[in-house]
C-alpha cells in the first residue's frame, strides 16, 4: 500500500471519469448519480488493493480504531473540478450557491440524496423543483 493510501478519497481513475463525464450541462442529478459511482468504485479499488481504512489514535484514552471514509460529496466533485481546472474558482463559487440552493429547495443531503426531514409527515409527497439548465451553457442553474 502506498503511503496515504489509506486516506485517499480520489484514485486517478476516479479523477480521469470525472474530467471525462463533466460538462457545463451535467445536471446535480447526473453529478450526484456520478459521485455514487465514484464511492463505489473508490470502495473497489480499496479492496482490490488492499488498503486497510485509515486508523486514527484517541488522545484521552490511546484507543486505536479504524474510520470508514464518507462517500464522495457533490461538493467534493466540485473542488476536483477546480484542481483538474475544468472549472475556475469563480465558476466554482457560483455553483457552490447554486447547489446549496438546490439542496435547500429539494431537501437534499450533501450527496444528493433525499434528507430525512425533522418533522415532517411525509417528505416525499411534498413536490419538488425540477432540475434545469442553466440558459447558455452554465449548467446547474437552480
Amino acid at each position: 500500500m502506498a503511503a496515504g493510501d489509506a486516506q485517499r478519497v480520489w484514485f486517478p481513475e476516479m479523477l480521469q471519469i470525472l474530467a471525462a463525464e463533466w460538462s457545463p450541462q451535467t445536471t446535480w442529478s447526473q453529478l450526484a448519480e456520478l459521485c455514487q459511482r465514484m464511492t463505489a468504485l473508490r470502495t473497489d479499488l480499496r479492496a482490490t488493493r488492499g488498503i486497510r481504512p485509515p486508523r486514527y489514535h484517541c488522545p484521552e484514552c490511546g484507543d486505536v480504531s479504524t474510520a470508514e471514509l464518507p462517500p464522495v460529496s457533490v461538493r467534493s466533485a466540485m473542488f476536483r473540478l477546480v484542481s483538474l481546472g475544468l472549472i475556475t474558482r469563480e465558476v466554482f463559487e457560483g455553483l457552490d450557491r447554486d447547489w446549496s440552493r438546490f439542496r435547500r429547495v429539494n431537501r437534499l443531503d450533501a450527496y444528493g440524496q433525499a434528507a430525512a426531514v425533522r418533522g415532517a409527515s411525509d417528505a416525499s409527497s411534498r413536490p419538488r423543483r425540477k432540475e434545469a439548465r442553466a440558459p447558455g451553457g452554465g449548467g446547474h442553474g437552480e
